[in-house]
């Protein structure tokens, strides 16, 4: 039986396979969480994601910031990937990198100074998608 920690950890690795950045005031404002901290160390610990983290130090308060790394073996596999030429979709990352965070790897590669073009297919039958290539 899932329980409310079980859908709240859910939320917060997909929050962050998309890319983004959380704190404990995102975490709350998404799933109504007070237990971000828990949250990551299970993330960390059980299921092996690669969570980076910074402490924040300002003038009142302090606080941490997560995110999602790639794995730098998997972005130089996507990073030649794509510069041979070839269009990669969410799916196709899952399916021949073994890469269920691929808007992570875009966004790195792209601070890394790629230009990498996104294009969202609409097909006739079934849901859009985004497909991502080099150019």
């Amino acid at each position: 039986m899932e329980t409310k920690f079980d859908t709240r950890r859910a939320k917060v690795a997909e929050y962050l396979k998309e890319g983004n950045t959380i704190t404990a005031r995102d975490a709350y404002h998404l799933c109504g969480t007070m237990r971000l901290s828990a949250i990551i160390y299970h993330l960390r610990n059980e299921r092996d994601m690669p969570i980076a983290d910074e402490r924040i130090f300002e003038e009142n308060t302090n606080y941490s910031k997560y995110w999602l790394v790639s794995d730098p073996k998997i972005k130089a596999e996507i990073k030649d990937f794509l510069l041979r030429g070839n269009r990669l979709t969410e799916e196709s990352a899952k399916e021949v990198f073994d890469c269920d965070h691929i808007k992570v790897v875009i966004n790195e590669l792209r601070e890394e100074g790629m230009n990498i073009l996104c294009e969202t297919v609409h097909p006739l039958c079934g849901k859009k998608f985004n497909r991502y290539y080099f150019k």
